[in-house]
């Protein structure tokens, strides 16, 4: 367990955005008259700022930006924390900050244009325009925050050293401590493998669809995600489990021919086919229920 707290980091990864959306109590009222029905059926939520790309950008860029953080880490329990090896964390530092120069342009792009953007919303909203939804800029900034904080796990061991802790209490408490951890780990790795399972699963199932059949096309990102799984599973193999280490050897036979071979030649396509299969069952152990 020692090693185990040395060699790994827990991330907590956060974004707020302002949404620019704002339920219409008038327009809903209006809707469930118009119907004959009550404002508890439904309600009307307004764009404020409809065809605004400065402010799209940013909530693509939020999006992209979770995308990454999840699948660059594992979880860690039930809370936001997410997992990964401390060897790991200078390259996840750097795509943090990556995305960090993209979100502050973004941002500054947002509030420059912000005035204009609401003078549009006026003309596009019509008399569903209401200037007590738009916020002055310097509030506005205030709607938009990022951060990270990283910490390691826990010294099991600190019970010990507690003042008023007998030492019955504290081996009592340590050793539920490290089941807990080792409970957390176990769950990590299982999504680890779930995401194996799922993405040789997708491929398992469209190459199992004859060429010229419906539903045999497929995007290149069939074999894309499984490469990109493969580079990033030795990062995630927090425990540097020989299981995975030879599942990702093994999982390498399924990019070994470009895309376009699996799509015209259906030699090529059921032998990848069915090598996906294979490792299907393979999996299966480590996916559990």
């Amino acid at each position: 367990m020692s090693t185990i707290r040395t060699q790994l980091l827990v991330v907590n990864a956060g974004w707020s955005c302002w949404e620019a959306r704002r339920q219409d109590k008038k327009a809903t009222k209006e809707v469930a008259v118009a119907h004959g029905t009550d404002t508890g059926v439904g309600r009307y939520h307004k764009d404020l700022l409809p065809g605004a790309a400065e402010h799209e950008a940013i909530l693509k860029l939020r999006n992209a930006w979770r995308v990454w953080h999840y699948e660059n880490t594992l979880p860690w329990g039930d809370d936001a924390g997410r997992v990964l090896r401390s060897a790991e964390f200078f390259k996840y530092g750097e795509g943090f900050r990556a995305y960090r120069a993209q979100w502050d342009t973004a941002l500054e792009d947002f509030f420059v244009a912000y005035p204009t953007l609401v003078a549009q919303a006026e003309l596009r909203l019509n008399t569903l325009f209401d200037a007590n939804d738009y916020p002055p800029v310097s509030e506005i900034k205030r709607r938009f925050a990022i951060r990270m904080t990283t910490y390691p796990l826990p010294n099991t061991a600190d019970f010990r050293i507690i003042e008023g802790i007998t030492p019955e209490d504290a081996a009592r408490m340590e050793a539920e401590a490290v089941a807990g951890i080792q409970e957390r780990l176990n769950d990590a790795l299982k999504d680890l493998w779930e995401r194996m399972f799922k993405t040789v699963s997708a491929m398992r199932d469209r190459l199992a669809v004859p060429i010229g059949q419906p539903g045999a096309k497929f995007h290149d990102t069939l074999t894309g995600n499984i490469t990109d799984l493969l580079e990033l599973m030795p990062r995630l193999n927090l425990t540097n489990d020989p299981a995975i280490t030879a599942m990702a050897n093994q999982m390498r036979a399924l990019v070994a021919l470009p895309p376009e071979t699996l799509r015209i030649s259906p030699e090529a396509r059921t032998a990848t086919q069915q090598k996906a299969a294979d490792l299907i069952k393979r999996m299966a152990q480590y996916v559990g229920p």
